[in-house]
């Protein structure tokens, strides 16, 4: 995908514009949108195969990371907020070991997943 469609595609989704890290998780905990460098943008719904991969890794994952008691596992909602100037992501699952636990925000990762 190009940069002109990826810029497209967004801006049929773009919420509001002009707002802050800080501002968004205020104003929009709990809903299916991701911060873009500025704007929110609504996240893109999807499908039945989707839920069940996704569930079937979480499960796998988490069990895994219990036995191991090596991390946590988080599912969709929960933000990945890298630097502000890239866009934080909701990924459908991201696993932040022991090591980084201190990066864990209440609504938020503070840096990639690992």
């Amino acid at each position: 995908m190009t940069d002109a469609t990826f810029n497209q595609i967004n801006q049929q989704k773009v919420i509001e514009e002009d707002v802050s890290f800080e501002a968004f998780l205020e104003r929009y905990e709990g809903q299916a949108v991701e911060w873009h460098v500025g704007k929110v943008v609504r996240k893109l719904s999807n499908n039945e195969r989707h839920q069940a991969i996704q569930m079937f890794l979480a499960f796998m994952l988490g069990y895994f990371l219990g036995v191991k008691q090596s991390g946590k596992i988080y599912q969709d909602g929960y933000q990945m907020q890298l630097n502000d100037n890239l866009p934080a992501r909701q990924p459908d699952l991201l696993v932040v070991l022991n090591a980084n636990k201190d990066r864990i925000k209440h609504q938020y990762l503070d840096g990639a997943a690992h």
